[in-house]
């Protein structure tokens, strides 16, 4: 597992070198050949896997490997925002990580000084982040941002321009939109396939579209949490809270921005904006997700299938040696 995080770490780390590729004036993709990805996806699921292998190794019921996750975990965050200046990025991988040590911790007194630990680490991020940002100037992208946000019909010429877009988006949708491919206000919006998806499909599928949608996203997440809490070991439960929260916060920011809540950062909407790497990556943490739910079915299959047969043998009922035989044969080749 650490392997992995290795390599998801040295992509970062290639974002400063001659094979990271810019767009809009950011540097957030690596581009070899013809082909081209996103180097914070990768992290993303490395560092989901490393934390569930390490919390079923190590566990988080001792205050020092608490420490020694809470130290890994910023100095991941940071590594990634110095190399990659993506601040939406550290912001999901660090709730991710905050979630998974919340989940992880079973006894209440390590459980309040983390939640303690855990505020006073948000305040000072929170106070860094506003330290730096004055010191680079009013004229930072961040400030502007979210100048833009706060008095969006003074920046509508540009900075304001997609916020602005999204809610004539909305508006002229209504309840029923306009149809599949009826948006005008997608030639308009700058990369509308991306991070403003939602508001296309608002004009064209209008209120009721954007029910369905988020009612599939919510069955989605209904069943993750499911089989996290079906999961037959932590690493498995681990595994399905880091893939739900990434999800769930994605889906949240994504929202908020496009309905003007926060300001505009570049949070994609999962499985419906454009980008291989995102759905790639995605896809492949569902897949794992429904890994551990079919383990779990497995072993809990097993474990009823032995107690049957063991009374059979106790009992000394006919066929017993067969069942055995088949429920051994069965353990070999699944």
């Amino acid at each position: 597992m650490g392997s992995l995080l290795f390599l998801a770490v040295c992509i970062i780390a290639a974002l400063k070198t001659p094979l990271a590729h810019s767009e809009l004036g950011a540097t957030r993709w690596i581009k070899i050949g013809s082909i081209s990805f996103q180097a914070a996806e990768p992290i993303k699921a490395a560092i989901i896997i490393f934390f569930a292998y390490y919390v079923s190794y190590w566990g988080l019921n001792r205050w020092y490997n608490q420490v020694l996750a809470c130290l890994l975990a910023i100095a991941l965050l940071g590594f990634l925002f110095f190399f990659s200046n993506n601040l939406s990025t550290v912001i999901v991988l660090f709730c991710i990580c905050a979630v998974i040590i919340l989940s992880s911790v079973k006894k209440p007194d390590l459980y309040w000084y983390f939640l303690i630990g855990l505020a006073l680490v948000i305040i000072a991020a929170i106070g860094v982040t506003v330290y730096l940002l004055m010191h680079q100037g009013a004229e930072n992208f961040r400030f502007v941002r979210i100048r833009a946000w706060l008095h969006p019909e003074e920046y509508a010429a540009d900075e304001g321009l997609q916020a602005m877009q999204a809610r004539y988006a909305i508006g002229a949708g209504g309840f029923w939109g306009k149809g599949l491919g009826q948006s005008l206000i997608k030639f308009k919006l700058s990369y509308s396939y991306n991070d403003f998806i939602l508001a296309i499909i608002c004009e064209e599928l209008g209120v009721f579209g954007v029910i369905v949608m988020m009612t599939l996203f919510g069955y989605l997440l209904y069943r993750i949490y499911k089989i996290a809490q079906n999961a037959w070991d932590i690493e498995g439960k681990v595994l399905a809270i880091g893939v739900f929260t990434q999800i769930a916060l994605q889906l949240l920011i994504n929202v908020m921005v496009v309905t003007s809540v926060i300001p505009t950062t570049g949070v994609t909407l999962p499985f419906f904006s454009a980008g291989g790497t995102s759905v790639v990556f995605l896809l492949a943490e569902l897949g794992m997700v429904l890994n551990v739910d079919k383990y779990a079915k497995e072993r809990r299959f097993f474990e009823e299938a032995e107690r049957h047969v063991a009374q059979m043998e106790q009992r000394g009922g006919i066929g017993a040696a067969g069942w055995r035989r088949r429920l051994d044969s069965a353990r070999t080749h699944r």
